[in-house]
């Protein structure tokens, strides 16, 4: 299934293909590494907005109800973790186990903090607020890391994509 080589002077040139090859996955990796690197900044904002919306109703400046407060299987990040291409590529990273645990603990004290919140429990809520906080900053730091952790998979992965003797160009 080969078709007639337009340009076969090109071939002649030493190297030519695996230049190419090498190229085209340079390419495919940066391409790869910079769309999940985006991912992650997009759950670190929805993880944030999540946040500032408990704080807007637990001051009075919202009035979402509870139900509409995602829990951690339900956002973004947890149906990348459980369903998408988290649990897919990178469930085996030491970094990627270790974020399941602060993640469900935020939606945990967030959404307990707003029943506390309603209950008049102003003592509560607000120590599930701080819990709600030293969560986060754990699902951000290991959000960092499964995104060091993406780009050096990547990166150590490309050189086994193909090699230029098994690319099939034309």
């Amino acid at each position: 299934m080969f078709h007639e080589i337009k340009y076969p002077f090109l071939l002649s040139t030493p190297n030519i293909v695996d230049e190419f090859t090498q190229h085209a996955q340079n390419m495919a990796t940066t391409i790869s590494v910079s769309a999940e690197r985006a991912f992650i900044q997009t759950v670190k904002l929805d993880h944030l907005v999540w946040k500032t919306e408990v704080y807007k109703c637990i001051w009075g400046k919202s009035d979402a109800p509870l139900e509409s407060f995602a829990d951690h299987t339900q956002c973004r990040l947890g149906k990348w973790y459980y369903e998408g291409d988290g649990g897919k590529f990178y469930r085996n990273f030491g970094s990627f186990k270790t974020l399941e645990t602060p993640h469900k603990r935020v939606h945990q004290a967030g959404i307990s903090a707003l029943r506390q919140a309603e209950a008049k429990e102003i003592e509560s809520a607000f120590l599930s607020l701080e819990e709600m906080e030293k969560a986060s900053d754990e699902v951000l730091d290991r959000l960092s890391k499964i995104e060091a952790d993406i780009t050096t998979y990547h990166h150590e992965e490309k050189s086994n994509l193909f090699t230029p003797n098994e690319a099939e160009l034309f």
